[in-house]
């Protein structure tokens, strides 16, 4: 496997964690565990679907670039959430549907995966435990910190970037 693609990869599809942790008023770590958790049962879930398809799909590397791709394009375009709260009586749901919006990136770059031929349990739980980090420092580094907008710009760049690479490698 090509280990260094698939951590750029994870740090990229993880980067908009941080800015969601940091926007969250709830300012516990409920949020990044929950994160951790739903981002591990979706990628999982995903990885294997999208190796199911691959073994039946042509072209399978350009599918999966593609895809990578589009999750770069959905980060750059996408607008940004000011100040999500979490903390009122349906906080438990509004966590829960918050940590299936971060887990999105970690799903589709794991159906791309294993477009490309990278199966693992093991890339499931680097995406998971770099969402859960990710997420927990934003949370941290806002109790102490201003509120930053507009980073989803770098991540999509950075998938783009990797995309391309792997296209052409």
């Amino acid at each position: 496997m090509d280990y260094f693609y698939i951590a750029v990869t994870v740090l990229a599809v993880s980067v908009d964690c941080f800015f969601v942790g940091f926007s969250v008023k709830d300012k516990s770590l409920f949020f990044p565990c929950l994160a951790g958790i739903v981002t591990f049962f979706i990628c999982l879930a995903s990885m294997y679907l999208g190796k199911l398809l691959a073994s039946v799909l042509p072209n399978i590397k350009y599918i999966g670039c593609i895809l990578l791709a589009l999750v770069g394009a959905f980060n750059i375009l996408r607008k940004d959430e000011s100040d999500i709260k979490v903390k009122n009586e349906n906080s438990n749901w509004l966590s829960f549907a918050l940590a299936v919006g971060v887990a999105t990136d970690g799903a589709l770059a794991s159906f791309s995966f294993a477009f490309l031929g990278y199966v693992s349990v093991w890339i499931v739980l680097g995406l998971c435990v770099t969402h859960f980090v990710c997420s927990g420092l934003g949370v941290i580094f806002s109790k102490k910190f201003f509120r930053l907008k507009g980073f989803n710009i770098f991540s999509g760049i950075m998938l783009i970037v990797l995309a391309l690479t792997k296209l052409v490698i």
